[in-house]
């Protein structure tokens, strides 16, 4: 599981870098998202400790949130691996001495592609027979169709970034009736139907 610390008036922006990467076969719990009239933060706590490792959203807002902090220094404790996405000029506080992926306002979506190489790299276990498989899965959208569509991801990240920087795209076909969607290849996210 990845378990996202961000600042809640971040979540919007926190939400867009990590959303993607609940296209691949990997639960994501955004904390926000979770806290409300029926969640406790007892919830949160039992959920970042089982948590493979944890992404925290810095931006200049959320290196003061007593919540993210307190997130930080937990998933310290508890040896939760920190991937640290930062704003550029944020300069990671406390526990966070890590390598960070620098949040790119112009480019957001090389932004994404770091984080999907960083979590593809980190929860990639080792040995032959326990290689996951990392793909996507959806629901056909074809009127009447109930088939669920995959889309293996077999290249390594390098390769998509290149497929990306050539105006390439992903293509996921449904095998039941045959239609096409597009993904861009740098963030796995949705484009749209494939025009035939």
């Amino acid at each position: 599981m990845v378990f996202v610390s961000h600042a809640t008036d971040d979540l919007d922006r926190i939400s867009e870098l990590v959303g993607p990467v609940r296209n691949l076969p990997i639960d994501v719990y955004i904390a926000a998202e979770a806290v409300g009239p029926n969640r406790s933060r007892a919830q949160i706590k039992r959920r970042l400790a089982n948590s493979d490792l944890a992404v925290v959203g810095l931006t200049a807002t959320a290196v003061d949130d007593a919540w993210v902090n307190q997130e930080i220094g937990y998933a310290t404790a508890e040896e939760v691996p920190l991937v640290p996405v930062v704003d550029p000029g944020v300069e990671p506080p406390g526990y966070v001495d890590t390598d960070s992926i620098a949040i790119n306002p112009d480019q957001p979506e090389k932004t994404v592609y770091e984080l999907l190489s960083w979590l593809r790299d980190a929860l990639e276990p080792i040995g032959e027979l326990t290689t996951p498989s990392w793909y996507l899965s959806f629901s056909c959208t074809q009127q009447g169709c109930p088939a669920t569509v995959l889309q293996p991801i077999e290249r390594q990240q390098h390769e998509l970034w290149k497929a990306y920087e050539h105006g390439n795209t992903l293509t996921a076909v449904c095998e039941e009736c045959g239609t096409a969607y597009e993904f861009n290849p740098a963030t796995l996210g949705f484009i749209g139907r494939a025009t035939p």
